[in-house]
Formats: structure tokens, C-alpha cells, sequence
């Protein structure tokens, strides 16, 4: 059984949940009003907060080229025009400085209206009752907010706080100070319900670029897709729509604009080829006419026809070589001048098809394609800028390299064409000098004609391929009402962490008072962390009195005292006289009272008993009996007075009282002498029942020494009063010291509230698990008493009446 006791204190540090849920159950009205109080300010802030909504769009980009949402290929060779797209680059330019500007200044955003509420004030976007009209040219105060309120004859009121004075105009005046210039425009919606008030401000532009800006939220829907679902968030979800489709709609047009760019280009490089080559086969057109009308030549020889078609062929050849040289000269010229356009012009539209070429021209083009794109950006891409700066400028020198080498090439092959020509044209000498000049003018008209034609075409390509030029980007759905989802507050989930909140917190301080409280609550507490036997509990004095066994015998705690008489009886028996001592840890624990009510039950039993006060340092037992205190025990031990005058009979039959006497300058000597020994031997035979008052055991000495001359020492506990070292100096007394003849004796126990005394007023036991006393089993009712201690919580009343049931 030892092992048991000492196997339950060492479980005496885990967690008792139990205890706990009892805990909070004695509680539960703390509980409640939390959730009440928590509710109730989850609803205040759900009822006062302006509501924050959010809003989205989302729209797909066409990343891969072979996606296009039209056919590139219709110019042969002017592919290099498509631009390969970066997402993260586009969503850089999305949320771009430049781009957002556009949109604010789109959207004019300059002023702000709020409404002035009783319960919460809330912005008025679109305001269709009145609109603000500034003077441009005056730099108007940035948020300034002045009040202006509609007035009932055509007049409003304004109060511009900041300068301490009102103004009361008419719709359309203007008004002027030292901070605004502006006036107010009716709009004449008078039916329109609208607030009293308004409070107006005028907004800074960058200010309102950089909140959209930061606001703006672009996420993909999927990671290996292209779609993007663009969010922004804010007090009015029609002004967040606008900026949504506003900044699609300008991200569109800017991205057929650079198509659009890119196009007209070409088209200026061929229209300007165009230009140079039509006057010269309108010149040639007309000497032609004329030659035949002067010289009435319709046509020529079959030999001279022949070597005309074979020079047409080698002078076609060589125009197309000259083309070249004049686009290789372009080239060269744009890398010498270090121009900045977007892109360079295709090879194709010169006809070259050279691929080292073309493709040093697409990489070219695509790094400043990204280039324009972080261009957008924040300061935070001026790395990424710098090293695309240096791939180009790598890829210019390859490119300056590869013209050069072209152009050689180039005038290698117009040489030879020139060599062929002349020896052409030397065969057409030797024709006739009519048909020589004939063939002479009808080869340069061929010539140009060959070449007008040629870039005709091309133009005519270019024009197709721009009309049918669309974006890379589509809006899939657009941002409107229905999309529309509330933020902030979130009602429910409010209402649900107000009141789960209001729940906790209660938990929490009666946790952690529980945790913090070195107090001892209840007799579970004792029983884990002594080994020290249970005599039983005393009820809590709700009467005041001191003699509460004497004067209320028929009360709950006069029954306790009963009961842990009975207990103490079966620890000493009842055969012969006993010694009885109170003690406890330190002054205030009930000792003393304890020590009176329990020889009041034994005196009423017809048992011959003493009260002996031994605290003498602090004695006050003589005072709860109305006996003076100048001669008591302390007089005899120090031999100035015989037994007989110490001895003091009281009011209560069967009961004396031995008082301390005079406070003596050596306490513990007195006790420890032969004279006291000889005292108790001479109460032994007198009385029948010894109980000795002794002093607190946590202070002095001396209740150690007196416990060793006791058939039974009790120890005191006062719950929730007396603290948890005091289980320290118990365990050394009953193991140290010992004390086996050790009990405890729990005082001012309440009934409701404390697991362990729920379900049992004045049922007691001692040893270890045997019970004895008088309980409800035995019939004593609550009825039986005369006080009627309070009833207990309605939640553990339930709980008990439900566990009795279930049994």
C-alpha cells in the first residue's frame, strides 16, 4: 500500500484533465459571458466597419508564336516581327508605373466624395448629384478634406476646416482661397437619396498610381498556363471594375500599338523604295513611247529578243542584289548610329534569306522586345536591363561582322552581274542601231518595272498582315458586379472567433490563475502529494461563531467535527485516555478552532476533556472561552503556581481549558522539561480526551516536539488558504522525523466549486482508500441540517443527475 502512496505522487505532476474540466465547469458563468461580450463585439465590428470588396478579371496571353491569334507568314521573311513574350514580363507591365498612370489619368480619380454617416461614413464614386470643377491651372491642396453640405434653396455650404471658415454659394460659382480653386456643378438629380454631408478632397496622383499599383494582385490560374486572373480590392466595388477593365483595355491597346509600330516601319522602308524607283520607270516608260513613235520600231528580232530577255534576266538579278546591298547598307548605317528602335527590319523584306543573319536579327529583336517590356518595370529589374544592354551589344557586333562579310558578297556578285551584262549588251551592239537603241531603252523600263512590281507586292502583303493584326492578350471575363465577393469583415467567421475568442480567454485566466494560485484547492491535491493519511473535512463557517459544535449542533460543520471525531477513534481507539494535537504550517489555517469544536464534541459525549493551549507564542485559545490569560501553563512549568489554578472550567460541561499564561522568554525550554512531561501524566489521569493547541508547526519547533508525547497529531489544512510548500514540511515530518502517528485534517471546505467536493458536504474519511462517516448513503440529507449550504451550478447538477441515472 506504500508503494501505491508513492506511485500516486509521482503521477502527481500529469496533467489532470478531469480536474480541469471541473474547474471550468464551476465557472461556466465566466464562459457564457465571454461568448456573450465576444459576440457582442464581433457584431459591433461587423455592423461598424466599411466593407472592403474584392474584384478580378482574368485574361490569356498568347506566349508561343505558333498560337497567334493571326497569321504571320503572310510576308515572306517578315516573321521576325513577332514578339516572344515573357509572362513574368507582362505581368511586370501590368503592374508598371507607366502603364497604371494611364489608367488613373484615364479614369480621372482627382477627387474624392464621402458621405457623412450616423453610423459609418462611406465613399460616393460616380456622384450624380453634384460634380467638383477645378481650375487646372491652380495647384490645389492634396488631401485637404473640406466639408460641403447641400443646403434646400440652390445653395451649398462648405467648411474647409484646415482654414477655419465657411462659404455658402450657389451651384456653379466659383471658389477661390488660399488652398483650392474650384466649383461645384449640379447635376440636377434632386430625387436621388443622398447623404447630408460630404467630405471632399482633392487626391495626388502618384499617390493614387502607387496604391493601384500595390493593391493589384496577378496570379497565374494554372502553372503551365497562360491565363491570368488579374484582382484589386477596395471600399467601392464599381471604382475597382473600372480600374480592372481599364487597365486590360489599355494593356490591349498598347500591345497592338507596338504591333501596329512595328508594321508601319516596313511599310515606311518599301514606300520609300517605292518613291526612288517611280520616277525612273516613268521616265523610262515615256522614252520608250517616244522612241517607237519617232522611229515607227513596233518590235524587234528574234536574236535581239532573245539577248534582250537574257539581259532583262541578268539586270532583274542584279536589282535584287542591289536591294540587298541597300538593306546590308541600312544595317550597317542603324549599328553605326547605335539607334534604339524596338526592332530591326526583317531580312526577308530585302529578299535575303541568309539564316545566320536572320537569326542574329530575331535574337537582336527579341532581347529588346524584353528590354521595352522591363522598361516597364520597377527599379528592381535595372539588373535584368543591364545584362539584356550587354547581350545586345554582343549581338550587334556579331551582326556588324556578319554585314560587312554580306556586303562583301554582295558587291562580289553585282561585279560579276555587271561583267555578264556588258557582254550582253556587246552582243546587242552589233545589232541594228534602231533596234540597239530600242533594246537599250526597253531593257531599263523592264528593269524598273521588274523592281516597282516586286516591292508592290510586298506592300501589298505588309497591308494584309496589319489588317489583320490582333492582340496577344484576351479577355476571358470581364470584371462586373457578379464577380464581386465581400473581404472584410467576414461576418461568420467574425461572429465564430468573437465568440470563440470570448470562450478562450476566460480559460486562459482561470488556467493560468489555476496554474499561478500556489494554493491548495482540494483533496484530490493532498492525497497526490502526501502520503500522509485523511482524517476527513470541515465545512466553511458561514455562521460566525466560534463554538459552532456547542451553539449550532445540528449544522453541517458541527456534523463534520462529528464525523472526524468518529475517524479519529478508529486511528486511536477508544480504550484509555488520549492526547490529541492540533498543529498546522502557519497562523490563520483554523487551528485553533479546529482544536475548540473537536473537544466540544467529545465534552458532549460525556468524556472528560482539557483543552490545553501550548502556542505560547501567540496564544488567543482563552479568548473564543472568555477566560483571562494571566495564569496558565507557563505559570506551572515555571513551578510559580500549582495544577489546580491553571485548570479554568468553561460554560461547556464535560470541558476545561488550560490557558498559555504569561509569554516566557524560553518557550521551547519550558516545553522540553521534565515539568511538562509530568504535566501530561498527571492530564492522563484526570481526564479522558487531552487536546493540545500547539503552535504552528511551519514556525517553531515546538509542535515537533510535542507531537512525539501525542497518540494522534492532526494536521491542519485550510483549503484555498493554506499554500503547496506546506506538503514539504508534512512528508519530512511523517518520513524524516518520524511522525507516523500523522493525520490531516482539511478545513473550510465549500461544497460547490471544487472537484473533489462536488458531490459530498460532510463525508470524510481517513487511512488511505476506506471511508468512514456519515454520508448520503446513510440518509443525511441536506435537509437534515440547519444551514443549507448553496446549491451548485446548474450545468454540474445536471451533469451529476445525468451520471446517476446512467448508474
Amino acid at each position: 500500500m506504500e508503494q501505491q502512496l508513492v506511485n500516486q505522487i509521482q503521477s502527481s505532476d500529469n496533467i489532470d484533465l478531469k480536474r480541469i474540466l471541473f474547474r471550468l465547469l464551476a465557472n461556466w458563468y465566466w464562459l457564457v459571458l465571454g461568448s456573450l461580450v465576444g459576440y457582442t463585439v464581433a457584431y459591433v465590428i461587423n455592423r461598424y466597419t466599411v466593407p472592403v470588396y474584392g474584384v478580378s478579371t482574368t485574361m490569356v496571353l498568347s506566349i508561343d508564336n505558333s498560337s497567334s491569334y493571326f497569321d504571320r507568314s503572310l510576308i515572306d521573311g517578315l516573321n521576325l516581327i513577332k514578339k516572344e513574350k515573357n509572362l513574368e514580363n507582362e505581368i511586370s507591365i501590368l503592374k508598371s508605373y507607366d502603364l497604371n498612370s494611364k489608367v488613373i489619368n484615364q479614369l480621372n480619380f482627382d477627387v474624392t466624395y464621402v458621405g457623412l454617416g450616423r453610423i459609418r461614413d462611406g465613399e460616393v464614386y460616380k456622384n450624380n448629384l453634384f460634380y467638383i470643377d477645378y481650375d487646372t491651372s491652380f495647384v490645389q491642396a492634396k488631401h485637404t478634406p473640406f466639408i460641403l453640405t447641400p443646403l434646400d434653396n440652390n445653395k451649398i455650404k462648405i467648411h474647409f476646416e484646415t482654414l477655419g471658415e465657411y462659404v455658402t454659394v450657389d451651384y456653379g460659382e466659383w471658389i477661390e482661397n488660399d488652398l483650392f480653386r474650384f466649383r461645384v456643378i449640379s447635376l440636377g438629380n434632386d430625387n436621388t437619396i443622398r447623404p447630408d454631408k460630404y467630405s471632399i478632397w482633392f487626391n495626388d496622383t502618384e499617390s493614387q498610381i502607387q496604391r493601384y499599383r500595390s493593391k493589384l494582385q496577378i496570379s497565374k490560374l494554372s502553372e503551365d498556363g497562360t491565363i491570368l486572373k488579374l484582382s484589386s480590392s477596395g471600399e467601392v466595388p464599381s471604382k475597382e471594375i473600372d480600374y480592372l477593365n481599364t487597365l486590360t483595355e489599355l494593356y490591349i491597346k498598347r500591345d497592338l500599338e507596338e504591333k501596329h509600330q512595328m508594321i508601319e516601319s516596313i511599310i515606311d522602308f518599301i514606300d520609300q523604295q517605292l518613291s526612288d524607283i517611280t520616277d525612273s520607270l516613268y521616265k523610262a516608260e515615256i522614252r520608250l513611247q517616244n522612241f517607237r513613235l519617232e522611229n515607227d520600231v513596233i518590235d524587234i528580232s528574234k536574236e535581239g529578243q532573245v539577248l534582250l530577255s537574257k539581259y532583262e534576266s541578268l539586270q532583274t538579278e542584279k536589282d535584287q542584289e542591289v536591294v540587298k546591298y541597300k538593306y546590308l547598307k541600312y544595317l550597317k548605317k542603324q549599328l553605326e548610329d547605335k539607334k534604339s528602335d524596338p526592332s530591326i527590319l526583317a531580312p526577308g523584306v530585302a529578299g535575303i534569306n541568309d539564316p545566320i543573319l536572320t537569326n542574329i536579327i530575331s535574337q537582336i529583336n527579341q532581347a529588346k522586345s524584353e528590354k521595352h517590356s522591363l522598361a516597364y518595370s520597377t527599379r528592381k529589374e535595372i539588373s535584368s536591363i543591364t545584362l539584356l544592354d550587354q547581350k545586345i551589344s554582343g549581338l550587334e557586333e556579331g551582326l556588324e561582322m556578319n554585314v560587312k562579310s554580306l556586303i562583301e558578297q554582295v558587291n562580289i556578285r553585282i561585279v560579276d552581274l555587271n561583267k555578264r551584262i556588258d557582254d550582253v549588251f556587246a552582243e546587242l551592239k552589233k545589232q541594228p542601231v534602231n533596234e540597239r537603241l530600242l533594246l537599250n531603252i526597253q531593257r531599263k523600263f523592264t528593269l524598273n518595272d521588274n523592281i516597282y512590281t516586286y516591292l508592290l507586292e510586298k506592300r501589298a502583303e505588309v497591308g494584309i498582315t496589319k489588317s489583320s493584326i490582333l492582340s496577344d492578350a484576351k479577355v476571358l471575363d470581364a470584371a462586373g458586379l457578379s464577380g464581386i465577393s465581400q473581404l472584410y469583415p467576414k461576418r461568420k467567421q467574425n461572429l465564430m472567433m468573437g465568440v470563440f475568442t470570448g470562450i478562450l480567454i476566460p480559460i486562459l485566466l482561470i488556467l493560468i490563475l489555476d496554474f499561478l494560485n500556489l494554493k491548495i484547492l482540494d483533496r484530490k491535491e493532498v492525497e497526490e502529494n502526501t502520503m500522509v493519511p485523511i482524517l476527513g473535512g470541515i465545512g466553511h463557517n458561514t455562521t460566525l461563531l466560534e463554538h459552532v459544535v456547542d451553539e449550532k449542533p445540528r449544522s453541517s460543520i458541527a456534523e463534520s467535527f462529528r464525523s472526524l471525531k468518529t475517524n479519529l477513534q478508529f486511528m486511536i481507539g477508544e480504550e484509555g485516555s488520549k492526547i490529541i494535537s492540533i498543529t498546522s504550517g502557519i497562523s490563520g489555517e483554523g487551528k485553533t478552532f479546529c482544536s475548540t469544536n473537536l473537544a466540544i464534541v467529545y465534552a458532549s459525549l460525556n468524556k472528560k476533556t482539557v483543552i490545553v493551549g501550548l502556542d505560547l507564542r501567540r496564544p488567543k485559545i482563552h479568548k473564543s472561552f472568555d477566560i483571562k490569560n494571566d495564569i496558565g501553563i507557563t505559570n506551572y512549568l515555571l513551578n510559580k503556581v500549582s495544577l489546580d489554578e491553571i485548570i479554568f472550567p468553561t460554560k461547556i460541561n464535560n470541558l476545561d481549558l488550560i490557558p498559555t499564561g504569561i509569554q516566557p522568554p524560553n518557550p521551547n525550554q519550558l516545553i522540553e522539561s521534565a515539568k511538562f512531561k509530568e504535566l501530561l501524566s498527571q492530564l492522563k489521569s484526570m481526564y479522558d480526551i487531552i487536546v493540545i493547541d500547539t503552535p504552528p508547526v511551519a514556525l517553531v519547533s515546538d509542535a515537533v516536539y510535542i507531537s512525539k508525547l501525542c497518540d494522534i497529531n492532526v494536521f491542519v489544512i485550510r483549503l484555498r488558504y493554506t499554500t503547496r510548500p506546506v506538503y514539504n514540511i508534512i512528508n519530512d515530518l511523517y518520513e524524516n522525523r518520524g511522525i507516523k502517528n500523522l493525520a490531516i485534517a482539511l478545513n473550510d471546505i465549500k461544497s460547490s466549486g471544487y472537484y473533489g467536493y462536488r458531490s459530498y458536504r460532510y463525508s470524510y474519511g481517513y487511512g488511505y482508500n476506506y471511508g468512514y462517516g456519515y454520508d448520503n448513503y446513510y440518509g443525511a440529507h441536506e435537509e437534515y441540517f440547519d444551514d443549507v449550504l448553496p446549491k451548485k451550478p446548474w450545468l454540474i447538477r445536471n451533469i451529476e443527475k445525468f451520471r446517476k441515472n446512467k448508474a
